[in-house]
């Protein structure tokens, strides 16, 4: 099954895609493509980043600590 943090960063990637298109198509504004890449960069990054890992707790690691019993 595919992690949430990847869906969360693929649909961030065509919603960049369509953001790009509709600033290009409704203005006379052209974006760079670099420009256009590096704005999706950072918010798949963003995205991907701030979304929750599935079975995740708010306490950090829960792997057991080998040297502890």
């Amino acid at each position: 099954m595919i992690e949430t943090k990847v869906k969360a960063a693929a649909s961030a990637s065509a919603l960049v895609t369509i953001i790009v298109w509709l600033i290009q198509t409704a203005t006379d504004i052209t974006v760079p493509a670099e420009v256009a890449a590096a704005g999706a960069t950072v918010v798949i990054f963003l995205v991907g980043y701030l979304t929750p890992t599935r079975g995740a707790t708010s306490g950090g690691d829960t792997a057991e600590d080998p040297g502890s019993e």
